[in-house]
């Protein structure tokens, strides 16, 4: 995944719901289409990078108006709205991700993956 597909599939989830094809950002379905997205960034290591390549949430604001919302249009208006909401979102997950302390640097110095995490813990039972 690259930088560039990370920014068009955030656009292309908000004009989604500008057009209403997923629903209410309320919405579950809505809320994991956006999340799987910030997961695959943080698994490829974006957050880790410093300065105009990082995929942080400010950064995904600007990229996104500067490339899609140039014209005054009720619907840009809307997804501005929508798009200051994710931002804060998209911030709000990664510092939630870099407080868990199960998510450490691997020995090659990359963070563990979803997967790796759940193989080293092992499932959570119930008590």
């Amino acid at each position: 995944m690259t930088r560039d597909e990370i920014i068009d599939g955030f656009n292309s989830l908000l004009d989604d719901h500008v057009v209403w094809h997923r629903g209410h950002w309320d919405h579950r379905s809505y809320k994991i289409a956006f999340f799987r997205l910030f997961r695959d960034a943080y698994e490829a290591g974006f957050f880790r990078v410093r300065g105009r390549y990082a995929v942080t949430g400010l950064r995904l604001r600007e990229e996104i108006i500067e490339r899609y919302i140039t014209m005054a249009n009720p619907k840009n208006v809307y997804k501005l709205g929508l798009l200051e909401q994710m931002a804060t979102q998209w911030d709000a997950w990664r510092f939630a991700w870099d407080m868990d302390p199960a998510r450490k640097i691997t020995s090659t110095g990359r963070w563990k993956s979803t997967q790796e995490m759940m193989r080293s813990t092992g499932p959570v039972r119930e008590k």
